[in-house]
């Protein structure tokens, strides 16, 4: 994990001075795979526990009423092999921080895809390779990039970690899938 600090200070018309901080954190990701149902092409779904994909932690105690931007990106991978019907995956992305032990969430995002077999049969689109297989099968394997923001102002700065987890998934037709690519960071400004 890396941090950036940049502090200056600046007169005000009372001539007292005034601290200004900014933190950047840049976290931990290696990706996940999701577990799968041995190639099986059935509905799968939630993990028993939730899938860490990411981590940073954030130091804002020396900062007053910080405003904390996380951010987070990845690219999500699948690969199917479809004699009938379609394809489909669902993520369910979670972000938590954990504070003096407390895990507190802080929001969810959902990742969905859905391919139809009338789309498989001819068109292609980016991030999708379509190979007819001998036996008529179709193999898709997939790749598009899924992330998100989010923003908190803190009335008590504290040392947060804050987590990315996959809380849930469903899969249809689906043989494998990973998240790659993670990059998460996490941003301060005192307000």
């Amino acid at each position: 994990m890396s941090k950036f600090k940049v502090s200056h200070e600046k007169d005000h018309h009372d001539k007292h001075p005034v601290k200004q901080e900014v933190v950047l954190s840049c976290g931990t990701g290696s990706g996940v795979a999701l577990p799968s149902n041995s190639g099986v092409p059935v509905l799968i779904g939630a993990p028993q526990s939730e899938l860490v994909v990411g981590i940073v932690t954030l130091d804002t105690r020396d900062m007053e009423k910080p405003s904390v931007k996380i951010d987070f990106s990845s690219v999500v991978n699948f690969l199917a092999e479809v004699n009938l019907g379609g394809v489909f995956i669902s993520l369910l992305f979670t972000l938590k921080k954990i504070c003096d032990g407390d895990k507190i969430p802080l929001g969810t995002w959902t990742y969905q895809k859905a391919v139809s077999f009338g789309f498989i049969q001819g068109a292609v689109e980016d991030g999708v390779q379509v190979n007819t297989q001998v036996n008529g099968g179709v193999e898709i394997d997939f790749r598009e990039s899924f992330g998100f923001t989010w923003c908190e102002c803190q009335d008590c700065p504290d040392c947060c970690t804050y987590i990315v987890e996959v809380a849930d998934f469903q899969t249809y037709n689906v043989q494998c899938a990973s998240i790659t690519n993670v990059s998460l960071s996490a941003l301060a400004v005192s307000c």
